[in-house]
């Protein structure tokens, strides 16, 4: 049985790296705090399902991709779909009835419509970061 947390983790550790965010930044757009972020990212033991929600909305990465390896065919499928990086002319592929292509991964047809529904959320305004403790402000 996989370990998810250390999956989470691994994942949290990596996407911060790619996208070049500080650990007071991960937490700021992830609404938790700089302590929970070195937690994280050093492998905590049981992060909860608020914890993992929290960088899951502020990243703008789905929960249950978070929860796969990074070599997942979600991984390389929901990758290619964000960074809509040009692919050269591939020849068609025949797929079974259910299935479909995204990008060159051959997933469930189910699958691909909520990877798409997943890219056009995270194409959306990012979200602000919470601050917690501060009051009087209005939006």
């Amino acid at each position: 049985m996989p370990d998810y947390a250390e999956i989470f983790c691994a994942n949290i550790q990596r996407v911060q790296k790619e996208r070049k965010l500080n650990k007071v930044t991960l937490a700021a757009i992830s609404g938790v705090s700089p302590s929970i972020v070195t937690d994280i990212i050093q492998g905590a033991p049981n992060p909860s399902l608020k914890t993992m929600q929290s960088f899951s909305d502020g990243l703008g990465i789905p929960l249950p991709i978070l929860l796969k390896p990074a070599d997942a065919d979600e991984w390389k499928a929901m990758n290619s779909a964000v960074q809509n990086i040009p692919t050269e002319e591939k020849p068609k592929i025949s797929v079974p009835d259910g299935y479909g292509m995204l990008e060159d991964v051959v997933l469930p047809q189910a699958k691909i419509e909520i990877i798409q529904d997943w890219v056009k959320q995270t194409r959306r305004t990012p979200r602000k970061p919470r601050h917690s403790g501060q009051g009087g402000e209005n939006e």
